[in-house]
């Protein structure tokens, strides 16, 4: 005969699935940008490869999606690709910022549309970043 399990079966066989999808949904969670929580409308399609070493810290109070790397002191904003979903339609898709701790600080910023010149800029401020840790 068969073993009816029920949704709040015991045995051993219900636990380790319940343990195995409970892995799963978190796994499942960690890999959904937070971006596409916050911002729903935000074609996934149109964002670019954040380079590594960026946490999406996207907020829904925000104008659009963000990225910050505390190591680099950086912070990147990408706006909609659409500029009539844009708040501000005629600033520039992107921008990279300096920060530390979440915090605006002095120091060199870029605006553009080029999504390359933001990757170049990161990999600028990183090889500047390591070239100073290498003393």
């Amino acid at each position: 005969m068969a073993t009816k399990h029920t949704n709040d079966c015991q045995c051993d066989t219900c636990q380790w699935a319940s343990v195995e999808e409970l892995v799963d949904a978190e796994i499942e969670a960690d890999l959904r940008a937070p971006y596409r929580d916050d911002f729903p409308d935000f074609d996934p399609e149109t964002m670019p490869h954040i380079p590594d070493g960026f946490e999406d810290v996207s907020f829904h109070n925000d104008i659009c999606p963000h990225f910050v790397s505390d190591p680099l002191e950086l912070e990147i904003w990408v706006d909609y690709l659409d500029k009539d979903k844009r708040e501000f339609p005629d600033w520039p898709r992107f921008r990279v910022s300096p920060q530390r701790a979440g915090t605006e600080i002095e120091g060199e910023s870029l605006e553009t549309d080029n999504w390359e010149e933001v990757v170049a800029f990161v990999d600028r401020v990183r090889a500047r970043k390591q070239e100073n840790a290498n003393g």
